[in-house]
């Protein structure tokens, strides 16, 4: 198996494995992003016609609320930074919790050994790249 396949499969299995037994997810983004997705919940209109690229259309959509969110008010702005470490605080707060049901446990051992797995794959993989860059 490729090492590509392997990180895959094992991504994978690592995702399950949390899914499974409710580890926490990191929330995504930053408060822009947040900012963003507000933008787009509360304005985005289905766009009528045929051929119309909804990817293409959310791409405009964040790249212009990215923007916006340069010139935004700091007030509104101190909102969504306080809203994005809320959420880093209760993501936090539920790790503490998992693993202080699941710390030393078989489940989270095994957790461990896929993560540190795929970092060394991922490792290998890098210098493997830097390896064949030089004898190009």
């Amino acid at each position: 198996m490729g090492v590509r396949k392997k990180i895959k499969s094992l991504t994978t299995k690592l995702g399950n494995l949390e899914k499974t037994y409710g580890y926490p997810q990191r929330p995504g983004g930053n408060a822009a992003g947040l900012f963003a997705d507000d933008v787009v919940t509360k304005n985005y209109v289905s766009p009528m016609g045929v051929g119309s690229d909804r990817r293409e259309i959310f791409k405009q959509i964040y790249r212009q609320a990215n923007e916006d969110w340069k010139n935004l008010d700091p007030f509104v702005k101190k909102t969504y930074l306080d809203k994005r470490k809320t959420l880093l605080d209760e993501y936090k707060q539920r790790k503490t919790d998992w693993y202080t049901v699941f710390g030393g446990s078989s489940l989270h051992l095994e957790l461990e050994e896929i993560k540190a797995e795929i970092s060394a794959l991922k490792k290998s993989e890098k210098e493997q790249k830097t390896k064949d860059g030089e004898n190009t």
